[in-house]
């Protein structure tokens, strides 16, 4: 009896071998590598989204300073041109957002709280106004954020500012 149990534990083993550790341990680095994968772009999608969502914060944001502008422009002409660009012919600008001014700063150095967007952490604006000629003014914005590596990005856009009436 104890012989043909021997042989029938013989002959089952013989015939389901089963796993062995090698194979063990190939399906666990292999399911580790495909979860260390999809773990890794969850992350880059989330990095990639909230780069977009900065990224359009900061194109609205440089186009309000574009619109203040245009809207200065077309019902003060003459005080906006003379006001912004006053002797010298250009210069650097934040928008006020409480009064919706331009205020004269220094060369714009990133980040500085003068350039800070009331209302938008780590949001930073520069605005630039140089007289091309008598009758045009040349603008542009930059909108300044940093990234979560440190590296600092940014939007620009700009537009010609004429005395149109």
């Amino acid at each position: 009896m104890l012989e043909t149990k021997r042989k029938r534990i013989t002959n089952h083993l013989r015939d389901n071998p089963g796993l062995s550790l090698i194979e063990v341990l190939l399906v666990t680095a292999l399911i580790t590598l495909v979860v260390g994968a999809l773990v890794h772009l969850g992350i880059m999608s989330l990095r990639t989204a909230d780069q977009s969502k900065k990224e359009g914060i900061a194109t609205e944001l440089t186009r309000e300073v574009l619109e203040t502008a245009r809207v200065q422009r077309d019902s003060d002409t003459q005080t906006l041109f003379d006001n912004l660009v006053g002797v010298s012919g250009n210069g650097y600008y934040v928008l006020n957002s409480n009064t919706f001014s331009f205020v004269s700063v220094s060369e714009p150095t990133i980040p500085d709280a003068n350039f800070a967007v009331s209302g938008h952490d780590g949001f930073y604006r520069v605005v630039n106004f140089e007289l091309t000629d008598i009758n045009t003014l040349s603008t542009w914005v930059k909108t300044y954020w940093q990234q979560a590596s440190g590296r600092w990005d940014n939007v620009r856009s700009g537009t010609v500012l004429t005395r149109w009436r």
